[in-house]
């Protein structure tokens, strides 16, 4: 897919959808993002999906601790966001590469890929978290620990109550045999790290979050890393 080239263009197809839409340029790709709800932009032409949806989490998490993780300020009090989206079930349709964390949520197809974050922890919440993969690869497993992920980020903290680890996503790219000059989508875009992943690795990006604050932020932090100008 090639990016829109001009200002007009931008526009126009910002206009049908419904949604704003930033395009960033770099020195060595791209970066188009829908401030939208994704089902009004998807599908869209990529080489790859890489995404991390909602999938009710925070539900478990509030049970775990009683309540006290919902009061988090990151999570807010309703957290009317998390709750299964009907759009995901259709995304391995959508790409030929499709890598879904949470999926073990969803009623996805059997896959002969499970992608694993190991939190090298055994407390309390989860040991792991699963991504459902569709891709010709076997198995993977990344570890890396739940502190270290987020307290040692020279980005600093983390500002999406969801956002998986810079790390994480720049393994998962180079695990499913993404390159560089590909287009990698990510529907559910949050902060905007399978961006940045996306960005450091020369490919270009397509995201969409409908909140306006992440979005902001994801913005912010893939011009950064795409070093580039915002059109």
């Amino acid at each position: 897919m090639s990016a829109p080239t001009t200002s007009e263009s931008i526009q126009d197809a910002a206009r049908a959808h419904g949604s704003s839409l930033q395009r960033l340029v770099g020195r060595h790709s791209w970066a188009c993002l829908h401030n939208a709800d994704c089902e009004s932009v998807m599908p869209v032409k990529c080489d790859a999906i890489v995404t991390d949806p909602p999938y009710e989490i925070g539900k478990a998490w509030k049970r775990s601790f009683h309540g006290k993780r919902g009061k988090s300020p990151l999570w807010g009090e309703e957290m009317a966001w998390d709750k299964l989206n009907p759009i995901v079930p259709k995304l391995p349709e959508m790409a030929e590469v499709c890598i879904i964390w949470g999926g073990n949520f969803y009623p996805l197809p059997p896959s002969r890929c499970w992608m694993v974050w190991d939190k090298l922890q055994s407390n309390r919440g989860a040991d792991c978290e699963l991504a459902w993969a569709q891709a010709d690869i076997a198995p993977k497993v990344f570890r890396l620990s739940r502190i270290d992920a987020y307290v040692n980020q020279a980005e600093g903290p983390k500002t999406h109550p969801t956002e998986k680890p810079l790390p994480l996503m720049v393994w998962c790219l180079k695990e499913a045999k993404l390159t560089s000059g590909m287009t990698v989508c990510d529907p559910f875009m949050g902060s905007g790290t399978t961006g940045v992943a996306a960005a450091r690795l020369g490919m270009n990006f397509i995201g969409i979050e409908r909140d306006a604050a992440h979005y902001k932020t994801a913005c912010d932090r893939i011009a950064h890393e795409l070093d580039g100008a915002l059109l």
